[in-house]
């Protein structure tokens, strides 16, 4: 009987100091990203057993103790943490919160048709890693930056790139493009450019001889779109532009573009 009585006075004891008060409040959520979509989660100055109710804003609650990892799609999300603690300066449940910001990694490919079959492919992405590996389509490889030329005969191809990262929960991220190389009424039967866009260099006004097209896009060097116009008298108008490399593709209903390459030099 004495040795019951002892038994249950230890284990008493013992309860009573896992669960004892130790002095603190706990008042923030620490949060660490593992990757792109996983974050793991620490109440910050919790006691060892304690047993809180995780809310991750996703429509998620589990019941953990003081570090939770949980993985998220893309969004913003308010963390909430919910538990009973007798240091803290109110009775009943006590709550605590953050909000976090999910960006997933991404992999996109575009293209920029010039002259002659010679193309211009551009990556956009997150994160932005090096090197690059590339797949031009018809047999050749490359490793590069995220922006690559390549010369193409006429035939359709698919262009692959990727790039791989331990920051993203799915390390390889990979995106292609397909298109379609072939004689524009830009060209004749030989491949010779007909088209001119003069002067070049110019001060702004540029002017379109050798082909009938219905509107214009204005891209950066890198083959972002910078704008679009429609074409009525065969003349472009870049004098608001700054000094610098554009690239004009000019367009009909029925062809590809024509791509011209144009320097602007203001006075």
């Amino acid at each position: 009987m004495l040795m019951r009585f002892l038994y249950t006075m230890m284990a008493s004891l013992v309860t009573s100091a896992a669960f004892a008060n130790d002095g603190i409040c706990p008042d923030s959520i620490l949060v660490f990203q593992h990757n792109d979509l996983e974050f793991a989660f620490e109440l910050e100055n919790a006691e060892g057993e304690v047993s809180i109710t995780w809310n991750f804003g996703d429509g998620m609650e589990v019941t953990a103790g003081a570090d939770v990892t949980h993985v998220f799609a893309e969004g913003s999300y308010v963390i909430t943490a919910i538990l009973m603690d007798g240091d803290c300066p109110w009775d009943g449940p006590y709550v605590i919160s953050t909000t976090i910001d999910v960006y997933p990694c991404w992999l996109n490919l575009s293209y920029v048709a010039l002259k002659d079959g010679f193309y211009t492919f551009t990556a956009t992405g997150y994160p932005e890693k090096y090197p690059m590996f590339w797949e031009m389509g018809d047999g050749t490889s490359i490793v590069e930056t995220w922006v690559v030329d390549h010369q193409y005969a006429p035939g359709t191809y698919e262009v692959c790139a990727w790039i791989t990262s331990d920051f993203c929960f799915v390390d390889t991220l990979e995106a292609c493009v397909t298109f379609t190389y072939e004689i524009t009424e830009g060209m004749n039967e030989n491949g010779v450019d007909l088209v001119e866009v003069f002067p070049n260099p110019s001060t702004g006004l540029l002017r379109i001889s050798g082909g009938s097209f219905e509107r214009v896009i204005i891209h950066s060097p890198d083959g972002k779109v910078l704008e679009e116009k429609s074409l009525f008298d065969g003349v472009i108008d870049l004098g608001h532009r700054s000094d610098g490399i554009y690239l004009i593709s000019l367009w009909n209903q029925d062809s590809l573009p024509v791509v011209k390459r144009v320097t602007i030099l203001q006075p």
